[in-house]
C-alpha cells in the first residue's frame, strides 16, 4: 500500500532527503554521479507496475527539467558566478 503524502509533506521530505545525499555526491565524478543516479531512477522505475513505467518516468524526468532552472541558479550563486555582471 502506498502511503499519501500532501504536497507540504512530499516537498519537505524531499528536500531532506536530497540535502542528505547531496554531500555524498560532491566530489564524485560526474560521470559517476550519472551513473549512480541513472541506477537509483532504474529502481524507483521498477518498483511500479511494468504497465505503468513509461507514464512514471515521463512525470519523473518533467519534473527533473522543471527543477534544472532553480538548481542551476543554486549552483551559480554557490559558485560566485553572476550572471548579469559576468556577461558584460
Amino acid at each position: 500500500m502506498t502511503k499519501q503524502f500532501s504536497a507540504r509533506v512530499l516537498a519537505t521530505e524531499a528536500l531532506r532527503l536530497s540535502e542528505t545525499i547531496r554531500p555524498m555526491l560532491a566530489d564524485v565524478a560526474p560521470e559517476i554521479q550519472g551513473a549512480a543516479l541513472a541506477d537509483l531512477v532504474s529502481v524507483f522505475i521498477a518498483g511500479h507496475a511494468p504497465a505503468l513505467r513509461e507514464e512514471a518516468f515521463k512525470l519523473f524526468s518533467d519534473a527533473v527539467i522543471g527543477l534544472v532552472p532553480e538548481s542551476e541558479q543554486e549552483l551559480l550563486k554557490r559558485l560566485g558566478f553572476d550572471p548579469w555582471k559576468d556577461s558584460r
